[in-house]
């Protein structure tokens, strides 16, 4: 009997089979059959309602998993789309830039021509003096599309002869502006710089100064080096800059009557930052001043 009622407890205990209470003479035993058949029948209930969990999870997980693929794939899609549509930009930018260059050099050319043959002229010189305003605007978007991917060599630059010939350059948009470029440049500076860049920052500072400041103002631009660095000004009487560090950016401009893409300082901020220049902006009702401070290589 004690053999029988191991072996029925047994078989119950691990294949949850219920006993045969009948089959149990000593009514002690029988008792115990009847609480042994009841936690069966809970734990058959419960490993139920596991098993119904489990397909239930199993299902939902299923579901979640085909749900992230197909979002995976529609991300994948639009990754793709964006993608192209970047590169057709990127195509079309530098495309339309290299097309633009063309025309404006022969338009510049035959400007020098018509000058050299005719002489200076009004007309003509509203003409050059667009022409250039284009030309900077030209050079600021071919630095941007360029300056990700291509590296600008740096060389032993007379950065006194270069500021006069970008002075030279903007002498003619200053005129039609009703401004005068006066320099103070200290002579034989020497800079180790890319000329591209360089010029960046110069010709972005004179067309900034020439397009904000008054009517019939100066614009002052002064070059000194002393031991420690090389000093390089901007100076104009021009409205005050509310915010002097919010111009650095992007599309920013202090008034959106005058125009352009409020790219240049932006561009400017970026080469400075490149190369460790310090950038200081004065500005009051009066003055305003963009001051660089280029430190000298030992």
């Amino acid at each position: 009997m004690q053999n029988h009622l191991n072996l029925g407890v047994e078989e119950a205990s691990s294949s949850y089979i219920m006993m045969d209470e009948n089959k149990i003479r000593l009514y002690e035993f029988k008792k115990m059959v009847h609480y042994i058949n009841a936690m069966i029948t809970v734990i058959r209930q419960r490993k139920q309602k596991l098993r119904e969990m489990n397909l239930t999870l199993e299902s939902k997980v299923e579901q979640k998993t085909k749900y992230l693929s197909i979002q995976n794939d529609l991300l994948e899609k639009e990754k793709a789309f964006s993608d192209s549509l970047v590169k057709a930009q990127d195509s079309f930018i530098k495309h339309s830039i290299h097309e633009i260059n063309t025309p404006l050099a022969v338009i510049m050319t035959h400007i020098d021509l018509f000058k050299m043959k005719e002489g200076e002229n009004r007309y003509l010189s509203k003409i050059e003096a667009a022409s250039k305003i284009i030309s900077n605007i030209y050079s600021d978007l071919s630095y941007m599309v360029k300056k990700d991917r291509f590296v600008y060599e740096k060389k032993n630059l007379n950065m006194s002869i270069f500021l006069e010939d970008r002075i030279d350059f903007f002498s003619e948009i200053a005129l039609g502006n009703r401004h005068n470029i006066i320099s103070e440049i200290q002579d034989d500076i020497w800079l180790y710089f890319s000329e591209e860049e360089l010029q960046r920052i110069i010709d972005n500072n004179l067309s900034n100064a020439i397009k904000y400041a008054n009517k019939g103002t100066e614009v002052k631009v002064s070059l000194i080096q002393d031991e420690e660095e090389t000093v390089l000004k901007f100076i104009s009487i021009s409205p005050k800059i509310e915010d002097t560090k919010s111009i650095f950016k992007a599309y920013r401009r202090e008034d959106d009557v005058k125009g352009g893409f409020g790219l240049g300082l932006e561009i400017v901020y970026t080469i400075c930052k490149k190369e460790n220049i310090e950038i200081e902006v004065q500005s009051d009702d009066n003055i305003t001043a963009f001051i660089y401070r280029f430190g000298k290589v030992h």
